[in-house]
């Protein structure tokens, strides 16, 4: 069995050293509904979405201005709770036809965005990706290669060891 010491790096890099991918990531804008609760507006601002894993495993789907170091809106996704869509009211527009909603599936709330990439070609590859990953089916792509996760004796194992040594501690 592995010292004390090693078990904890083990434990620190294994939640702390995650490689954390950006797993989609496009150029979009967004957009506000009105009130009327059927017409949505252009923000005009440059904007990208960026859905992404954090180092503890939770999915985020973010907007941003392109040139912005944070994102203006964060939203935490679990499994099965939103999906991405095509609003189909829009392809007709001859103004702006690619327009894209995240829909959460308990709430009903929606979030509009318009497409800013000069070619067509991907939204459906981005749509696709990004509901892929809403419901959990490629979540072993965006896992670690080079993990090595304590299987739940060592876990186990591992928070005795740490009790026994808060318990030295706290006798002093």
């Amino acid at each position: 069995m592995a010292s004390f010491s090693e078990q904890l790096q083990n434990a620190f890099n294994l939640h702390h050293h995650r490689a954390v991918p950006d797993i989609i990531d496009f150029r979009c804008g967004k957009m506000t509904l009105g009130s009327n609760g059927t017409t949505v507006t252009a923000d005009p601002r440059k904007g990208r979405i960026v859905v992404k894993t954090d180092a503890e495993g939770c999915l985020h789907f973010t907007w941003s201005e392109r040139n912005a170091a944070n994102p203006e809106e964060d939203l935490m996704i679990f499994p099965g709770d939103a999906t991405f869509v095509r609003v189909e009211a829009a392809k007709n527009n001859a103004k702006n036809n690619r327009v894209f909603a995240l829909r959460f599936t308990e709430t009903k709330k929606m979030h509009f965005f318009w497409m800013q990439e000069p070619s067509k070609d991907k939204d459906d590859e981005y749509l696709r990706k990004i509901n892929e990953k809403f419901n959990g089916e490629s979540a072993e792509a965006a896992a670690p290669t080079n993990a090595n996760p304590m299987d739940q004796a060592s876990l186990l194992a591992l928070f005795e060891v740490c009790n026994a040594a808060l318990d030295l501690c706290l006798c002093f």
